[in-house]
């Protein structure tokens, strides 16, 4: 994963210039680099939902005893967007504990009974967002705030304590109320972990819920495969006449564009702002698919406010952004109709007056294959009438011209005859260098000094005086219910399970660092750190090398391509990775 700083960054210089110009456009002023407004240098191929994924994580200090994750101050207050974000945690860990459907309904049926879907008492943002009020058997203990959390521990406990039910569960599709019970109760772990002292009221209201909403389209659950399958089989979009996605606007008569698709000087804009012909005359008016489709993703992102992504079948995907908040109509899975109101235009995100952002893509899921098609001669039918015909379907983003840049390798260190660790690593105690068992090699992190049950964590902090990135490569040879975790100032970036063991030594992908803008004391530096949670007693997880690199632009963007990597100890290839 990525930070908003990719393979190729603007400098400060400018980053600056570039603002100048939007202000003096009246374009959407913002103090990062929005990759789907003003930005899109040369080579950042990175796709708008980074933004959403890895925001900016607070400077606050995060408690490492427990598996961390995503800090609460990245978290929407607004409830639809929190309910997103909800829904998202919690298919997130369904999946990452092997449940069913029926546990993601469930467990929503938990959290709209406990607090409205993370809106009332404890579960509000302001009071630490115990969504499930797992952690609460009187005050709450702080070490399980957040959506993120909460949403894994509730999928952890049901996961143990539904244990001998499953089975029966999954063959019946659906939980009966002495499955209920039986949660509640506290199911294979013991009475001891009765979840509330609400008793019967909880079971009965917890049961209402779970029945509504399962059968509420509105909370499905498709994986990726599924529904592009769904929409595939019958996928019109190559014959499809588009339809403008304002209702009752149409470009030169009452609306009409204000930002281009296309290079801007060192600029790419993948998509077209729509607007009314009369300033704030568009406000408030109704956003419509403009295919037949299927909602791929319906959330909020600090880029985009609230926003949609439609598919469309054979990989088309349509995007809608900075919709009124709370008038998104859908939800991920939904089946839609072109034509069909999915929200209102409106002007959240980092948006400064109301405008749809309105993009098609192609392959909007691949790092590397994305295509970006402008939408205004579709929407003119100058050109063509459908997707199918259009004629830049196959425009991308060009490949950069090489650049300047200054490199500063701050840390490289490679584990295999001793450790010698500087300063920079915290909670040392944590860390064994040992000998794998399994490949013979020696590492430094979690091994026979984290016994079974237990949960241990390290880190290495750095301030960042320029843009730059982690790297390292790791052994992982885990078991049933192990976890590693690996957090950038409190947001999650990898979880490595038994899924993800290596035979061998592995590098991973690089994790971006943004630069301070002011210096820092130490204990509020950048920090990535490495929680294990060790159930079985026999897990290892090791670190052979670790790499900490700055990189100053010096002439607009920079290009790893890649003299700072020749000198790594941990890659003897040049070739850049995603």
């Amino acid at each position: 994963m990525a930070n908003l700083f990719d393979k190729d960054t603007p400098s400060k210089s400018m980053l600056d210039d570039v603002l100048r110009k939007v202000n003096a456009y009246g374009h959407e002023p913002t103090v990062f680099i929005e990759l789907d407004k003003i930005v899109y240098v040369d080579g950042v191929r990175s796709k708008f939902e980074i933004l959403d994924r890895i925001r900016r994580a607070t400077l606050e200090t995060v408690t490492n005893t427990v598996d961390v994750t995503s800090p609460k101050d990245s978290e929407p207050t607004e409830p639809a967007a929190r309910l997103e974000e909800i829904k998202a945690a919690f298919k997130k860990y369904v999946k990452s504990y092997g449940l069913d459907t029926q546990a993601y309904y469930f467990l929503l049926a938990v959290c709209k009974h406990e607090t409205g879907f993370g809106t009332l008492g404890q579960g509000k943002k302001s009071n630490g967002s115990y969504i499930v009020g797992y952690g609460c058997p009187s005050s709450c203990d702080p070490t399980y705030s957040g959506i993120d959390t909460q949403a894994k521990y509730a999928c952890k406990r049901y996961a143990e304590a539904m244990k001998s039910r499953l089975s029966k569960i999954k063959s019946a599709g659906k939980l009966d109320a002495s499955d209920v019970a039986y949660f509640h109760d506290g199911g294979d772990k013991g009475t001891s972990f009765t979840w509330s002292a609400d008793g019967e009221n909880w079971k009965n209201k917890v049961k209402s819920y779970y029945d509504s909403i399962r059968v509420d389209s509105s909370y499905k659950s498709l994986s990726p495969t599924e529904y592009k399958a769904e929409v595939n089989k019958d996928s019109t979009i190559l014959t499809e006449k588009i339809v403008f996605p304002v209702a009752g606007h149409s470009l030169g008569k009452n609306a009409k564009i204000s930002s281009k698709y296309g290079k801007r000087g060192s600029e790419f804009h993948k998509g077209i702002d729509i607007v009314g012909t009369s300033p704030g005359k568009i406000k408030g008016e109704k956003v419509v698919a403009a295919y037949d489709g299927i909602v791929d993703t319906s959330k909020w992102s600090d880029s985009f406010g609230e926003y949609i992504i439609l598919y469309h079948g054979n990989e088309y995907y349509t995007v809608y952004g900075h919709l009124i908040s709370g008038s998104r109509k859908v939800s991920g899975g939904d089946r839609v109709k072109a034509g069909q109101v999915i929200g209102e235009v409106g002007t959240t995100g980092r948006s400064s007056g109301y405008h749809l952002h309105f993009e098609i893509t192609k392959n909007h899921r691949s790092r590397s294959n994305a295509k970006f098609i402008d939408p205004e001669p579709i929407l003119k039918g100058d050109s063509a009438t459908s997707i199918g015909k259009t004629s830049n379907a196959s425009s991308g983003i060009s490949t950069p011209s090489s650049r300047t840049f200054v490199k500063n390798i701050v840390y490289n260190q490679c584990f295999g005859s001793s450790m010698n660790l500087s300063s920079n690593w915290v909670n040392k105690s944590n860390i064994k260098h040992f000998t794998s068992t399994k490949s013979k090699k020696k590492y430094i992190g979690f091994s026979t000094n984290v016994k079974a049950g237990q949960t241990k964590d390290f880190g290495f902090k750095h301030n960042f005086t320029a843009d730059g990135y982690y790297e390292y490569s790791y052994f992982c040879n885990l078991s049933d219910g192990d976890e590693v975790t690996v957090t950038y100032d409190g947001m999650v970036v990898y979880r490595y399970t038994k899924a993800n063991n290596t035979k061998t030594t592995t590098d991973e992908n690089l994790i971006y660092a943004t630069a301070n803008s002011v210096v820092l004391p130490t204990s509020m530096a950048h920090t990535l750190d490495f929680t294990i949670d060790n159930k079985s007693g026999k897990a290892e997880f090791g670190i052979a090398c670790f790499k900490v690199v700055e990189v100053d632009n010096l002439t607009g963007s920079v290009s790893e391509n890649l003299v700072a990597r020749k000198s790594c100890l941990l890659y003897t290839s040049p070739s850049p990775r995603d």
